[in-house]
């Protein structure tokens, strides 16, 4: 049986795959429901928090929370 975050595939499962640099900035750029996975991959690539948050144009306060979430627990969104 799995969870509902295993089946949602949502990275609970150890099996997420990141997307490449130039897609996960592109996407950063569209406000959609999708965008907060994509802060959490670009966060696991290693982009920079202002950069994050000038593509997205949200707050760099609630980057910069994400990106201890994901330095703490090594999870985000």
């Amino acid at each position: 049986m799995t969870n509902s975050l295993e089946a949602a595939g949502l990275g609970a499962d150890g099996r997420d795959i990141t997307p490449s640099r130039e897609e996960i900035v592109h996407r950063l750029r569209v406000s959609d429901h999708e965008r907060i996975f994509y802060i959490r991959y670009a966060i696991k690539e290693g982009i920079e928090t202002r950069e994050i948050a000038n593509l997205t144009d949200i707050d760099i306060r609630f980057i910069e929370k994400k990106d201890q979430e994901h330095r703490r627990y090594g999870v985000t969104a």
